[in-house]
């Protein structure tokens, strides 16, 4: 008997989050410099966050979010 074990990977599309999270800071009209600070993440780090260069995270995606609503 054979087993196959598959695993579920969740893709996410680094570059257009990135886009969409830059474009809700720019209407929220807040710095990059405020929202890292709130994060707890250097402004070089949201930056590559923003250009895609860097890989987003479920955890990322969620205190991003929420610092949004919160500032």
């Amino acid at each position: 008997m054979k087993f196959v074990i598959k695993k579920t990977i969740e893709v996410i599309d680094h570059v257009a989050t990135g886009k969409k999270f830059a474009t809700l800071r720019k209407e929220s009209r807040l710095f990059q410099r405020q929202v890292a600070g709130r994060c707890g993440i250097s402004i070089q780090h949201l930056q590559k966050l923003e250009h895609g260069r860097r890989n987003w995270t479920d955890q990322m995606i969620q205190d991003l979010g929420q610092t949004l609503t919160e500032l």
